[in-house]
């Protein structure tokens, strides 16, 4: 019962604690294909729109982390490893 609140917390996102868990699982993903030069992004054809509709939600709740990945997201187009629609 305890693990089917903490879900409807994560899925409704009304808590601070719900919301760093989400960055989190949006994060590092999204790091991992920094660091692997977009390899998941160039092979599965991923644009720019898609990697900004994925990760809304950080761009909504921290301001400051969406700053830097918005950075991070036109460098990536820059290099090739996304498409820049």
């Amino acid at each position: 019962n305890e693990m089917f609140e903490l879900w409807l917390e994560y899925e409704k996102q009304n808590t601070l604690e719900s919301k760093l868990v989400k960055l989190c699982d949006h994060l590092l993903p999204f790091l991992l294909n920094l660091k692997t030069n977009g390899k998941i992004w160039t092979e599965g054809n991923v644009t720019k729109s898609m990697v900004y509709k994925r990760n809304e939600v950080i761009f909504n709740y921290f301001p400051e982390i969406g700053n830097l990945m918005k950075t991070k997201i036109e460098y990536a187009v820059k290099e090739g490893w996304l498409k820049n629609v």
